[in-house]
């Protein structure tokens, strides 16, 4: 409940900050920042949905007959980065 009750204001600040842009009030360049912030994080991708494409390529690589051990192996000490697969690269 409490979630759902600082949604509401935080919803209600934007909007109401977005309507002052859009009749050229002049606002505060901390409020436009502050925009700007809540669209970014408005654009994160949540845990759960990490999840779920996890779950969804596992299930993908499934149906196609792959195993994990048939997935490319984890580079080591002194084998070729991998720049442009799906390691990450640390350098």
């Amino acid at each position: 409940m409490f979630l759902l009750l600082v949604f509401a204001i935080l919803a209600s600040f934007t909007a109401s900050a977005w309507a002052a842009v859009d009749r050229g009030v002049p606002v505060s360049p901390y409020t436009t920042k502050a925009l700007r912030v809540r669209q970014a994080m408005d654009r994160r991708f949540s845990q759960a949905e990490r999840e779920a494409a996890a779950e969804r390529l596992k299930q993908m690589a499934a149906s196609r007959g792959l195993k994990p051990s048939d997935m490319m192996p984890m580079p080591g000490p002194g084998d070729p980065p991998d720049y442009f697969g799906m390691t990450p690269n640390w350098a």
